[in-house]
């Protein structure tokens, strides 16, 4: 029997057996004091039960004509821990029909275990929507404060006319557990969940055996997988309803991203820890077993079946003498792809055991797209944040891609090779000398540059210029510089390659070759040009640049600042900083 089989059947099964018989109740039928019953896993994979008492229907509360349950909690383990960060999407059912997911609590401090429910009605509507076709979309957070009329509703159907002026009503979350990370690459996640509304939370464990089954009926522990491999991240939920190969889960949304694509998976809950802020199960992802499709206001819903491809991310690292691989996945989401990727690389630096102090790290990172399209790129960083600052800027591509407007520019996989030391190796760039401040055309120039390395000696690198054959006399600006320096002269003397037009134009920004141990040297004239849809137009008559400049047009034709006659790149055996420049003039021989 086929994996494939053999879940279907699991699910058709667990349904078959957990669906209530009645069918579905709706807000207006429901009375205050009416009681039910509700399904949540507190420990492992086994469905438990919990009690609800019916507090009121709050209406209009989420919305126009989206209502929301108010219910109180009980049972064991709920009077000593409350609502709790998990539960989200466990199924409620009054007189065998249900009414809804559990989906909100009262914070900070609440005393019981009182919370919201999410109509199964409106939950419904996302189910309804097209799991067929999902699209990228944008991480939000969902956070609702209580003005004075939300207030005198829940007051009422409290009975409590002193309803705390600091009480919040918010989703219960989705509580991101991952198992295995070091205390940076930890940090990382945080900010980038915290970013998309998500609270994350460290197992002090590794990830579930890779066999285990879990049975997937309404009230089971529900997965989204973000990170799986050498580190592993999985918001936990709760599974509400199961309708053939669709499900409905958690009764608010993940990340609020509209239509998505995101790994589902069963979950087994290790422990339910109690907090008198608020209460959260602790779990790690099982076996994968679909896909994600809808995250909206009501609930996520999802396909059974094919699970969405993550993005590969293979790292290699190189230090003392030794290489290490690690490979993980992570989800190609535009807003948290690039968080992602930059806590998997602090990982594999923690790994080393250096993460401050002096060190060099030299890395090339690739990017692999469709039809065999590679950005190749190579930079190294040294000092004492050497380390944090690759890790910072290794991401920085991905970002821009994340963002991009081009749709042909979805990254497939990406590598990286870093070499670690544990030196600093940096020098400034502290002074430019020449042979001869008048230039003959057809001449070689021999320059001078003083760098002063990081506790070293001053060191004299020479370099040698072969002037172009068709030179014009006149001032020119003779430039040496960090890589660094180079690409900021670059931008300055054209602002408009900021602005790429096409995915051509983008890549060829990213894939700027000057690393910070290149000595760039260029001569530099300081005067005006334009260039014309992007491409720069050299030397470019007085008539002909009179004629673009009063041509009637945006975005077409951009203003250049100077010209660059020679640029070359010397590879030295620091890592640069600064910059120095001449004036020198041209004549004829």
């Amino acid at each position: 029997m086929s994996q494939r089989l053999l879940t279907l059947l699991l699910f058709w099964w667990g349904a078959a057996q957990a669906l209530p018989q009645g069918g579905f109740m709706r807000p207006e039928d429901l009375n205050r004091g009416m009681r039910g019953v509700g399904r949540t896993v507190f420990q492992g994979t086994a469905v438990d039960t919990f009690e609800a008492e019916i507090l009121g229907v709050l209406h209009n509360y989420l919305g126009p004509g989206r209502d929301l349950i108010l219910a109180r909690l009980s049972g064991d383990p709920l009077v000593q821990t409350g609502v709790i960060a998990g539960m989200s999407g466990s199924p409620v059912y009054v007189e065998g029909r249900l009414i809804g997911a559990v989906a909100y609590a009262f914070l900070p401090f609440p005393k019981e275990a009182i919370c919201g429910i999410t109509p199964i009605h409106d939950m419904l509507g996302t189910l309804e929507r097209d799991l067929d076709a999902p699209a990228p979309a944008r991480a939000q957070s969902l956070h609702l404060e209580l003005d004075a009329q939300a207030r005198a509703q829940i007051s009422a159907a409290l009975g409590d006319p002193q309803l705390s002026p600091s009480l919040t009503l918010v989703p219960l979350g989705t509580p991101v557990w991952v198992a295995g990370a070091s205390p940076l690459a930890s940090q990382a996640l945080a900010k980038a969940f915290g970013k998309a509304g998500l609270k994350m939370l460290a197992a002090p464990g590794g990830q579930t055996p890779p066999d285990l089954q879990t049975e997937l009926v309404p009230g089971a522990a529900l997965g989204v997988q973000l990170i799986s491999g050498d580190l592993s991240a999985t918001g936990i939920g709760t599974l509400t309803y199961v309708d053939g190969e669709r499900v409905l889960a958690f009764g608010h949304p993940m990340m609020l991203a509209g239509a998505t694509d995101m790994p589902m998976t069963g979950a087994y809950i290790y422990q339910v820890f109690a907090s008198q802020y608020l209460s959260y199960k602790m779990g790690a992802a099982t076996r994968p077993v679909g896909a994600i499709r809808q995250d909206r206001q009501p609930a996520i819903a999802g396909l059974l079946g094919p699970v969405p491809r993550m993005l590969p991310v293979s790292v290699l690292l190189r230090g003392q003498g030794e290489e290490r691989r690690f490979h993980f996945e992570v989800l190609p989401h535009r807003d948290l792809a690039p968080g992602l990727t930059q806590a998997v690389l602090l990982q594999t630096l923690e790994s080393a055991e250096k993460l401050d102090g002096d060190a060099t790290v030299q890395v090339r990172a690739q990017i692999h797209f469709s039809q065999g399209r590679v950005l190749d790129q190579e930079q190294i960083y040294s000092g004492t944040q050497a380390i944090w600052a690759a890790a910072e800027a290794l991401i920085a591509p991905l970002s821009v891609l994340s963002q991009t407007e081009f749709s042909d520019l979805k990254p497939d996989s990406l590598s990286f090779e870093l070499d670690l030391s544990e030196r600093i190796s940096t020098a400034q760039v502290l002074g430019l000398r020449v042979d001869r401040p008048a230039l003959e055309i057809g001449k070689s120039l021999k320059a001078s540059v003083t760098l002063r390395p990081y506790q070293q000696p001053l060191v004299q690198q020479a370099v040698e210029i072969s002037l172009p054959a068709d030179l014009a006399p006149g001032l020119l600006i003779l430039r040496v510089g960090s890589g660094a320096a180079g690409r900021q002269w670059e931008s300055q003397r054209r602002p408009e390659l900021l602005q790429p037009r096409d995915a051509a134009q983008l890549l060829a920004l990213l894939d700027r070759r000057e690393r910070d141990d290149d000595l760039i040297v260029e001569l530099y004239r300081p005067e005006p040009g334009l260039s014309l849809e992007g491409r720069e137009l050299p030397a470019l008559p007085p008539s002909a640049r009179a004629v673009l400049d009063q041509g009637v047009s945006v975005g077409h034709v951009g203003p250049i600042k100077g010209r660059v006659l020679l640029r070359q790149r010397v590879r030295t055996a620091y890592v640069l900083e600064g910059e120095q420049s001449l004036e020198l003039s041209v004549r004829r021989p």
